[in-house]
């Protein structure tokens, strides 16, 4: 949600209020951005050693939901310091790239239906790029800048506590490692 809906709010806030130049704005949500690329690849690995549902509860949700925060307070608290501006985008960026497994939890948990699982997740992921337009657009006449982002936060938090419940079996997380039996030089027939 917040990275559709923190780039309504952040470049008014990172330039005129905390000092950054348009310029500067720019490099810190780009960098954002080639984080969450790099990331993608580490959580596709990571989320199969350490679950789907957990990586996305833990890092992206409760994850999101703290450097939401931090990317608006830090700054706030600092100045317009780039490397702490850079700093609070790459650790969204980690945070943001973790919901990753999302597509193999919708897929796990309805096998057969891959194409109305898959339609599922797209309007998931098109309803996530609207409403954080609508959030900012009804809060921010009502509770500024920092409203807005506190709803964003709360909204992942939320969303942790809803992952709890979701039961999804993700093969081989539970299953022990099978050992591989290497054939013999000499049994082998070629």
């Amino acid at each position: 949600l917040s990275l559709f809906g923190l780039v309504i709010i952040f470049p008014v806030l990172f330039t005129d209020e905390i000092g950054f130049t348009m310029q500067q704005w720019l490099w810190i949500w780009g960098t954002m951005h080639v984080t969450c690329i790099v990331g993608d690849v580490f959580w596709g690995i990571t989320a199969d050693k350490i679950g789907w549902k957990r990586q996305v509860m833990w890092f992206g949700c409760v994850g999101c939901g703290i450097t939401t925060l931090t990317f608006y307070y830090l700054p706030m608290i600092s100045g317009d310091v780039f490397l702490i501006g850079v700093l609070c985008a790459v650790l969204f960026g980690i945070t943001q790239s973790a919901f990753v497994p999302i597509v193999a939890i919708f897929t796990a948990l309805e096998p057969n239906h891959i194409g109305a699982t898959l339609s599922a997740h797209n309007l998931a992921a098109g309803l996530s790029n609207f409403l954080p337009s609508v959030i900012a657009t009804v809060l921010l006449p009502v509770f500024n800048e920092i409203g807005v982002v506190w709803a964003f936060a709360l909204l992942y938090f939320f969303g942790a506590v809803l992952t709890y419940f979701i039961k999804v079996h993700q093969p081989g997380l539970k299953e022990k490692p099978r050992k591989v039996i290497q054939p013999k030089p000499d049994n082998v027939n070629i």
